[in-house]
């Protein structure tokens, strides 16, 4: 996946699967390597999450299960850019080289109070730390495969406090990724969504199915009930955090039934919603993303005139500042990372070291 800094779209992250992140300073015009001395499954990287307001500041999920199915790696801290790193406590489990690697993020901070985060295990379950790291707290959701947790930027009530949601997938929808089995096993058998109103002090099961699988999930702008869910089987479009919900179908400019990982949203200048990009996986025309600027209800194609990736693991705003025109993107292929500065009509591939 890539990530950009929410204070600053120059500082843009790429993870691997091997060689840890690669950090760009100046909008991927040059990258270097961030990862201190870390080494071997430290280097596997599920997932990166930037602090809201200091770049600098970054959390990695890293690790893997060795040749014999024991897990190693753990989650980690930088304060100084990716120059440094500190093992945190937390007893956690991560798969970077399997079918989850290409999942929604299992890291966010919660964005009006960044000492308050979340990481969400491949089998262990959900953590909060309210520390920056130092300690946690067990939220449950043992013996489930969390394949994304979000909390919407956007949206705070009148006591402050966001959506949060966590989406769980089981074994059996994981290889629709074209990633083999999952090495790391889970117990449930049915796929769901968990809700937090309270900024993450508790979650509830909104939704429970059996006839797909969740791969990540994405807020809106405009209302902070409906959500979009990347699935299995396509993708999800939800009127109330998980409930009433609906597939799309092939009457819209999207592709359906079809694996989703792809979602991103973005500020568009003064327009109301979230502009939304999204992709699947395999998608039936190559370069072809969806774009949404409405609810979600109004679609569009937006076709690449120039370079096609192989495929889209995942698409991220350029630009997640408040002052965003909502124009330039970044879109992660299998065979590389691409630019557009035209909302997906032109695709640039980036030079990685």
């Amino acid at each position: 996946g890539v990530a950009v800094a929410p204070s600053d779209p120059n500082v843009v992250v790429l993870r691997t699967a091997n060689l840890g992140l690669l950090r760009s300073e100046d909008g991927g015009k040059s990258w270097v390597a961030a990862n201190g001395r870390l080494q071997g499954a430290a280097n596997a990287v599920r997932s990166v999450a930037i602090h809201p307001t200091n770049p600098d500041i970054m959390l990695r999920a890293a690790g893997r299960p060795d040749r014999n199915g024991v897990f190693e790696g753990g989650l980690f801290r930088t304060s100084d850019g990716g120059i440094s790193w500190q093992k945190l406590p937390l007893e956690c489990d991560f798969d970077a080289s399997g079918p989850s690697a290409i999942c929604g993020d299992a890291l966010t901070f919660l964005p009006m109070n960044p000492s308050r985060i979340f990481v969400a295990c491949e089998t262990r379950g959900l953590f909060r730390s309210d520390d920056s790291g130092n300690t946690w707290v067990d939220l449950g959701l043992q013996g489930h495969r969390i394949t994304a947790i979000h909390a919407n930027p956007h949206f705070q009530n009148q006591f402050g406090q966001t959506v949060i949601e966590a989406v769980t997938c089981p074994d059996k929808f994981m290889n629709l990724l074209g990633r083999g089995h999952p090495a790391l096993t889970t117990t449930t058998t049915t796929s769901t969504i968990h809700v937090s109103h309270d900024n993450g002090e508790t979650f509830r099961q909104t939704a429970s199915r059996s006839d797909l699988g969740y791969f990540n999930a994405m807020s809106l702008r405009c209302n902070p009930h409906v959500w979009l869910y990347g699935t299995s089987h396509g993708l999800l479009y939800s009127l109330s955090q998980g409930t009433d919900s609906f597939l799309y179908c092939t009457s819209l400019q999207l592709d359906a039934l079809r694996p989703f990982t792809a979602l991103a949203g973005s500020i568009a200048g003064s327009q109301l919603c979230t502009r939304k990009f999204v992709a699947a996986l395999n998608p039936g025309k190559p370069g072809h993303l969806s774009r949404c600027d409405l609810g979600g209800d109004v679609w569009s194609w937006a076709i690449s005139k120039e370079q096609v990736p192989e495929g889209i693991i995942a698409i991220a705003a350029a630009d997640p500042t408040k002052s965003s025109s909502g124009n330039s993107w970044w879109i992660l292929g299998n065979d590389g990372l691409y630019h557009s500065s035209d909302n997906g009509l032109t695709l640039n591939k980036v030079n990685l070291p």
